[in-house]
């Protein structure tokens, strides 16, 4: 599937092109829907040990904490970003942006929101509208930076996502965006 859709919620009675996830009437909190999307879930760093059962110095599987299924394994250098920093984010935001979506991706490797914000549309011409949205995004597999960044792309999906992520590398839109890498 490319779409890599694992959980997600989307707003305004707007579902997502693949159909997937809980839909709802209206916005939520960030907290909610970040809890209703399934992505509230906390990681951390564990041994990773060889087959003799001896841990394997310099590395460490990042797992999430209530199921501990291994999302990757990296470096000791690896610093992951919680899901929390993305709800936070939203919720200090919460009187300029209305959450729009939250999906998880990849098994749980990538968690992202849409916010649409407030007095950030139009129509390029009559009944053809544009929304500005900020898009917040992180991974638990080094793939991607924590990065917020404003889009006109509704991300409900991997291929969303990638393409939100594409258009602000752009040159034209680079200053658009915040990038945190995972590193202490």
């Amino acid at each position: 599937m490319a779409h890599q859709f694992s959980s997600g919620v989307f707003c305004y009675n707007k579902p997502a092109w693949h159909r997937l996830g809980v839909v709802v009437d209206g916005t939520l909190s960030a907290r909610e829907a970040f809890r209703m999307a399934k992505a509230d879930f906390l990681v951390a760093g564990r041994p990773v040990y060889d087959s003799d059962m001896k841990a394997i110095p310099g590395y460490q599987a990042i797992s999430r904490i209530d199921t501990g299924r291994t999302l990757s394994v990296m470096t000791e250098t690896y610093t992951p970003i919680q899901n929390d920093s993305l709800i936070r984010i939203a919720e200090a935001l919460r009187e300029d942006i209305n959450i729009d979506a939250v999906c998880v991706l990849s098994d749980s490797r990538k968690v992202t929101f849409t916010a649409k914000i407030r007095g950030a549309e139009g129509d390029v011409v009559p009944g053809d509208p544009v929304q500005q949205y900020l898009v917040g995004c992180t991974s638990h597999d080094g793939s991607i930076p924590f990065q917020l960044l404003f889009s006109p792309i509704r991300v409900v999906c991997q291929n969303t996502l990638s393409a939100a992520l594409g258009l602000a590398s752009n040159k034209r839109h680079r200053d658009n965006s915040i990038r945190i890498r995972h590193t202490k």
